[in-house]
């Protein structure tokens, strides 16, 4: 595991531990789990084609938003909480950068980001979280409006990552970026605190 990551989160693995965070349903992978997020490198990038369950939720604009409107279409998933102290900034920093590299060549690619802690979070608190990380409305989407029991189902189905809520107000997730072809189906998955922008670009591109 880089550095970076270890920096981040050495303060906190004791609390994961204490919290019972346990690890998290995973593909075949070395990770590290914190209180805050799991930062997975993959070991491969092979096809993994794994389906997403439907879903709907309420966006940054307070506006329904299902699963249907992503219908044959590019997408990336992830997952956050507006309030993280440490993983999800970076990572929305990242995605942000990734964005405007995907609108330079052209890539016509929705970006979902799914809140962890929908009981807290309201359409105007995804929506400063997004501004505040640079993140494009016009494809990025910010969701709440679920449960938090649905989100948890959610990440272990579509993600095969498991989300605990660690000392009350944190919680402990995948930080990894999914990408999700036309049909439905995650293809490659990638560590969204150190993207390999060209590689994601490259892969977005293979579906298109």
């Amino acid at each position: 595991m880089r550095k970076v990551i270890g920096v981040a989160v050495t303060a906190v693995v004791t609390v994961a531990g204490i919290a019972g965070c346990g690890s998290a349903v995973q593909p075949e992978q070395n990770s590290v789990q914190t209180s805050f997020g799991t930062a997975s490198a993959p070991s491969s990038n092979a096809p993994l084609d794994w389906p997403v369950p439907s879903f709907k939720g309420i966006d940054e604009n307070g506006k329904a938003f299902d699963s249907s409107t992503l219908k044959g279409k590019v997408w990336i998933a992830d997952v956050f909480y507006s309030t993280c102290p440490t993983v999800c900034p970076p990572s929305a920093n990242n995605m942000a950068h990734l964005q405007q590299q995907l609108k330079k060549d052209g890539l016509d690619v929705q970006i979902v980001s799914f809140s962890v802690d929908p009981q807290n979070e309201t359409p105007a608190t995804l929506k400063k979280f997004g501004e505040e990380h640079g993140a494009d409305f016009s494809n990025w989407h910010f969701l709440t409006g679920y449960s938090y029991k649905w989100v948890q189902q959610f990440s272990l189905d579509a993600f095969k990552e498991s989300i605990s809520q660690t000392g009350g107000k944190y919680y402990s997730h995948t930080v990894n970026w999914y990408l999700v072809n036309k049909s439905g189906k995650i293809t490659q998955f990638f560590d969204g605190l150190h993207p390999p922008y060209n590689d994601v670009v490259q892969a977005v591109k293979s579906l298109e």
